[in-house]
């Protein structure tokens, strides 16, 4: 896909794949592990990650994207298939990424697009 969208800074609100926006807050750590599993093509432990993100909420925010920094090579094994398949996706309609003091928790094939397309703001639930 062409992109030509370039305002990154003022990439609209993401929409779900039924068009509708995503939640503003994501408001305890089952929710955020409930999106993650939700959003993932592969397997997700959701109790692990539920008790990773204990006390947490998410609030979706834009971010730029040097703020971010991808997560650890031990969860983020790169798939080259998926990222193929990503990059036919509408930018401005990928999922959120979720951050935790700007590591990349889930989105790091979305980022790896993005910052090959030139994008310099990501939207993001950002865990607090």
């Amino acid at each position: 896909m062409k992109d030509t969208f370039t305002d990154w800074a003022n990439l609209p609100e993401p929409l779900d794949p039924f068009g509708d926006p995503y939640k503003a807050l994501l408001e305890s750590g089952e929710a955020i592990a409930a999106y993650i599993a939700t959003m993932s093509s592969h397997y997700v432990d959701e109790q692990l990650a539920s008790e990773h993100f204990r006390d947490s909420r998410a609030v979706l925010r834009l971010l730029p994207v040097d703020t971010l920094r991808a997560g650890h090579a031990d969860t983020n094994i790169r798939d080259r298939a998926k990222e193929r398949r990503y990059t036919k996706l509408n930018p401005l309609t990928m999922p959120p990424l979720v951050v935790q003091a700007g590591n990349i928790e889930d989105g790091n094939h979305r980022f790896r697009i993005g910052k090959k397309r030139k994008q310099t703001h990501f939207w993001c639930y950002d865990v607090e």
